[in-house]
């Protein structure tokens, strides 16, 4: 993180930690190793800002989610997912 001009960083209030189990608990049950993770992202002044706003464990589930949410918002902002491989670790690129 670093220091911004017009708001003061906090880790523990800007990042919200999701209990992720039951759909974990699905997959095991589907032997699926993937999760696709949907999230908005919002550019403005140099920034892009990205929420995290669901988690399937269906591609097609994520990708018509992400087909319909664009459908309704402004062009300066998106949506796209992305595929987490389970017990494997994930680096942002």
């Amino acid at each position: 993180w670093a220091s911004q001009a017009y708001v003061t960083v906090n880790l523990e209030k800007d990042v919200i930690i999701i209990d992720v189990t039951p759909i974990l608990e699905l997959n095991k049950k589907l032997k699926n190793l993937d999760l696709f993770v949907v999230s908005q992202y919002f550019e403005g002044f140099g920034q892009i800002e990205r929420e995290i706003k669901l988690i399937f464990n269906d591609v097609l589930t994520a990708k018509n989610y992400v087909d319909t949410a664009e459908e309704d918002i402004e062009s300066v902002n998106y949506y796209d997912y992305e595929t987490i491989e389970i017990n494997k670790l994930h680096l942002d690129k």
